[in-house]
């Protein structure tokens, strides 16, 4: 489950030349959005997995930085190989050395990185085309009450499966706390991570061979503590992370975050730079270890940075707006002025900084 996901670099996002064809959108639909690629994938999932997979892969492609067409990418892997699935299922060691299923596994690790409460539901119609029949336990009643959306009675049915059977279920606690997420309760998502928490450590002390790390874990309570405001305690969780696993990229990037948003950009680069020297290929890591440097007055600096989030990722848009600040820090205006070119090319219609971006593309050219 969550505790036992992990990054696998180099293999989170599909370089450009290898790109499917963009699907066609219905007309009036944004052909910047990620979520009008997302939801176009989910209405093809069950019917066209290839056409799906497509539009989930230009969904990641447009914002890298959203979990959910990670995730579903890797279910319409799986939904396009039904022999592959079950294999899978059956733990068949061919098809898990497979490069292609390892590399679907990193997209989906990568999901739980950017969001370790996203939204699994999809994930049903997988198992919904194996033979057979829905069970009636608590636990699959609470899964298909949570792939239907039905938050409040998923969350009730898992907290039956998990008090009649603790010793088994414990790892329910996370399904429990995503569905608490979704209700926007996050008080209640807390306290479900740190009893998971709490179970993994009495995991590893009844065992001297195995360990269970936790990084994940402490790393989805850092994240919850920041949503509620309490910086010092998601601070403190990120640490955690770190000491159980010190390369681990993610809780860097997400301390970097924690302290540009209160200001300390020296801390923050440091943060930053000690997550781009464990993986340097994550172009959301670069655009933010980016716009520090901006903030710290090392333009030139920036501008390296920023270049190399947009050869990673050329059609994620935020980028390019700040590489166009970044350039313009330099005294290179040109340059400049073709960095906010190409954002008004791939920014969304709703992106509040269209308007700016575009004044700087006409004063640009009236010069």
């Amino acid at each position: 489950m969550l505790v036992a996901c992990a990054l696998v670099a180099g293999a989170m996002t599909l370089r450009a030349q290898s790109l499917p064809p963009r699907p066609e959108l219905d007309r009036g639909a944004d052909p910047n959005d990620w979520s009008a690629y997302f939801d176009f994938g989910v209405k093809k999932l069950k019917t066209r997995p290839t056409e799906a997979e497509a539009a989930f892969i230009w969904a990641s492609q447009l914002a890298p930085d959203r979990a959910e067409p990670l995730f579903a990418r890797w279910v319409a892997f799986h939904r396009r190989d039904y022999k592959r699935w079950v294999d899978y299922l059956r733990d068949d060691a061919k098809t898990l050395d497979d490069r292609a299923v390892q590399q679907a596994d990193s997209v989906r690790a990568l999901a739980f990185v950017r969001n370790p409460f996203v939204y699994e539901g999809l994930e049903i119609i997988l198992y919904d085309q194996l033979p057979g029949y829905w069970g009636t336990d608590e636990f699959t009643k609470g899964w298909l009450a949570y792939a239907a959306l039905d938050f409040p009675h998923a969350a009730d049915f898992f907290a039956r499966a998990i008090a009649h059977q603790p010793d088994r279920m414990w790892g329910v606690h996370m399904l429990r706390a995503t569905a608490f997420v979704q209700m926007h309760r996050l008080d209640s998502a807390m306290t479900e991570v740190e009893a998971m928490r709490a179970a993994v450590e009495q995991y590893n002390a009844a065992r001297t061979r195995a360990y269970e790390s936790k990084e994940m874990l402490d790393y989805a309570i850092g994240l919850l503590c920041a949503a509620r405001g309490r910086t010092a305690d998601a601070e403190d969780a990120m640490r955690n992370a770190l000491t159980e696993n010190l390369a681990f990229a993610p809780g860097h990037f997400a301390l970097g975050d924690f302290e540009l948003k209160q200001g300390h950009v020296d801390s923050a680069l440091t943060e930053y730079a000690q997550a781009v020297q464990l993986d340097s290929t994550d172009a959301v890591l670069l655009a933010h270890q980016g716009t520090a440097l901006l903030h710290a007055g090392r333009a030139a600096e920036s501008v390296a940075a920023l270049r190399r989030a947009t050869q990673l990722a050329p059609y994620y848009a935020a980028p390019w707006f700040t590489l166009g600040q970044a350039l313009e820090a330099t005294g290179d205006r040109a340059q400049a002025a073709r960095a906010y070119a190409t954002f008004v090319a791939r920014a969304p219609r709703s992106d509040v900084l269209l308007g700016p971006a575009r004044a700087k593309v006409a004063q640009a050219g009236s010069q």
